[in-house]
């Protein structure tokens, strides 16, 4: 074999090495260093490495008293996106959230933790709607809130904070189920899985 043969294998192998190498190093960066294989779950590393403030939005609850985000810091919040006429994710999120209530210490204090459920079907989830959502899965007011933005812009700044995505029209939507933790910052930390109760009971056990 001569030495023209050995060169061009050689330079063959290296530039196979250099390709594997370079694609290596860019699934490394795009997966955050090999911890996140999906772009849901790069999106959940990223909040929890870099919580980000809940946006300053007004609410309207299941009772008609309007209330501020801003005004539900200093307790830790799980938070979830739902309609009321939903009868697939939002009846899991609602009977998920009813196990977590029950696991929750009943306390009058401003402190204590906080279930939230955020409609995002302006149109059609009026204080009467929420109530009757509430009612089916035995909503506490002292542990579980149920409300809706009163603004379309309000609605959008959640969306997109929590990355919530909604497609469709009413009566029917599309959408993304997770539950969201807020600490007593106001800052949102975590997102767990929809069907897993209780990894995110245990996370209210240890926020502080």
């Amino acid at each position: 074999m001569n030495g023209t043969v050995l060169l061009k294998r050689y330079l063959y192998g290296l530039s196979i090495a250099l390709t594997l190498a370079l694609g290596i190093t860019a699934l490394t960066f795009a997966t955050s260093g090999w911890q996140a294989y999906t772009t849901e779950a790069t999106r959940r590393l990223e909040v929890q490495n870099n919580p980000r403030p809940v946006p300053a939005v007004t609410l309207e609850d299941s009772r008609g008293r309007r209330f501020n985000l801003a005004d539900l810091r200093g307790r830790p919040l799980l938070v979830d996106f739902i309609y009321t006429g939903c009868a697939d994710a939002c009846t899991d999120l609602g009977e998920n959230f009813q196990k977590i209530q029950a696991r929750l210490p009943l306390s009058d204090t401003d402190k204590a933790p906080l279930l939230l459920s955020i409609s995002f079907d302006l149109e059609r989830d009026k204080p009467a709607q929420l109530r009757h959502y509430g009612k089916r899965f035995d909503a506490d007011s002292q542990r579980w809130r149920i409300a809706r933005p009163v603004s379309e812009a309000g609605l959008e700044r959640l969306l997109k904070r929590f990355g919530v995505v909604v497609l469709g029209e009413p009566p029917q939507y599309v959408h993304n189920a997770a539950i969201y933790k807020v600490d007593a910052e106001g800052q949102l930390t975590r997102i767990f899985d929809y069907d897993r109760p209780q990894a995110a009971i245990d996370s209210f056990q240890h926020s502080s």
